[in-house]
Order: C-alpha cells, then structure tokens, then sequence
C-alpha cells in the first residue's frame, strides 16, 4: 500500500534517507535534518489503520519514532479485536510531551494488553535491567551485537526502560542512549 499509517486520514512529510532507507520517517526532527544521509522531504497520504477497517490479529511497528502517531489511529481497532499482538521497534530519542510513548503504552494496557517480550538494544542485559533483577531467559545474535530477551517485566518498568532515554555503556564501547530495541505486546 502506498501510504504511511498515522492517526489522521491526509498528508504528513516523510523525511527521506539516501543510504539508510530504514531510517525514513514522518518526525520532523533536527537530528534527521543533520544527518549527512538525509536526502529529502515529500508529501505521502496517511491513513489511520481505523480507517482500513482491518481485525488485524499482528502488527508489526518499525517506523522511527511514528508509532505514537499510528497507535492513536488505531486505538478503535485495538479495542474491538479480541486477541492481537504488537511488536514495535521503539525510539526514545523522538518521544516528547507531544509524542508520548509513555501515556501511549498506558493505554493499550487500559484495553487489555500486556507485555509479553522486551528485547534489548546494544547490550545483552542492560545495566537497568539487572538493577530491577531482570535476567533475561534467551541472549540471541544480532548482526555484531547479541541482545537479550527478557519477561515478566512489570507494566511500569515496560514504560521506563521503552519510552525514555537511558545511558547505556554498549558492546561496541561507545555509550548509547536507549536500553530497548523492541517489545512484544500481546492482548
């Protein structure tokens, strides 16, 4: 389909990428803006998946800081399917008051959905993680780095570790700013 998921029906920019064309996104960023692979700005219809009148049973989310924007436009949806799961590649670094992750995961909790898996970013058990008591139960390889997997994570703990920025010394050495590479949700 050649649309953007958002949470209104019309038109947002999409900031495109020369190399990195899984960096595209509609957050209208200055960090995107400074990058030395940011290609250009065009206009793309979105469409909220309310609007698509779909019983979808899995969504998958990798969508560079827009899954707040997608999520509020499928609120409805989300509500009235009896059993869905959500993976979404999560992005702190784009969350703000306006695009609140946090609140955004409070309510799918509020419509019945739980937090299944959390993988992590550029370690395999982050330090915030280990001072919760989370071990997590499988490590996998992931291009250079391994990540692990974590369960029975806490709601609260879910929003802090996904929806916020922490420091995060990585295998690679260099100090990262986010602790989460994804999330399984599941209702």
């Amino acid at each position: 389909c050649n649309f953007a998921v958002s949470d209104k029906d019309g038109e947002e920019v999409i900031y495109l990428f020369r190399k990195h064309p899984n960096l595209n996104t509609l957050c209208d960023s200055k960090r995107v803006k400074k990058s030395k692979d940011f290609l250009k700005k065009r206009k793309i219809e979105t469409k909220k998946i309310d609007s698509l009148n779909l019983f979808p049973d899995f969504i998958k989310m990798d969508i560079e800081g827009y899954e707040v924007e997608a999520i509020r436009g499928a609120m409805r949806t989300l509500k009235e399917v009896e059993h869905c799961k959500l993976l979404i590649e999560v992005h702190p670094q784009f969350y703000n008051e306006k695009r609140n992750f946090s609140q955004t995961m409070n309510d799918l909790f509020n419509i019945g959905f739980n937090v299944k898996y959390i993988v992590s970013a550029g370690c395999e058990h982050p330090d915030l993680f280990k001072k919760k008591g989370y071990k997590p139960f499988k490590i996998v390889k992931d291009e250079a780095r391994n990540r692990g997997i974590f369960k029975n994570i806490s709601q609260d703990d879910a929003i802090n570790f996904c929806a916020f920025q922490h420091e995060q010394k990585e295998a690679s050495g260099k100090i990262g700013k986010k602790i989460v590479r994804s999330i399984l949700l599941v209702k």
